[in-house]
């Protein structure tokens, strides 16, 4: 999928559409440059971003330090041709019992769990850092 990504570019640009090249750096100066289509979204640079530095847990921030809504497009987070990009490292944190365990990232957008089947009892509320 990756390879094709590129190959698709490679045709855009034949055919004059135009595309978006982002250099997404990371805090220890690491950077690499990802090139996608305009319309492509916040969710896909950072799944390009995470291939690239070999980095799954990652959020991103534009060039005024606002961190990009994985949900809307390059454009519309008001990328431009030639933006520098900020990709933050999330630590994953893990809590476990006996029978089941959850994981998740301050700030990500995702929970994983597994274990019991059975409902969860005292659901956390106001679960705070």
């Amino acid at each position: 999928y990756f390879f094709l990504a590129f190959d698709r570019l490679d045709l855009m640009t034949q055919h004059g559409l135009r595309s978006l090249k982002l250099e997404v750096s990371l805090p220890s100066g690491r950077s690499e440059v990802i090139t996608l289509s305009p319309s492509a979204s916040v969710g896909d640079l950072k799944l390009a971003t995470q291939r690239a530095f070999g980095q799954r847990y990652l959020r991103l921030a534009g060039p005024q330090g606002r961190l990009l809504d994985p949900t809307k497009s390059l454009e519309l987070n008001g990328l431009k041709d030639g933006d520098s990009i900020a990709a933050i490292a999330l630590q994953p944190k893990i809590v476990a019992s006996s029978s089941a365990f959850v994981m998740w990232c301050v700030g990500g957008d995702r929970i994983v769990t597994w274990g019991s089947d059975q409902p969860v009892r005292n659901q956390p509320i106001n679960v705070q850092q």
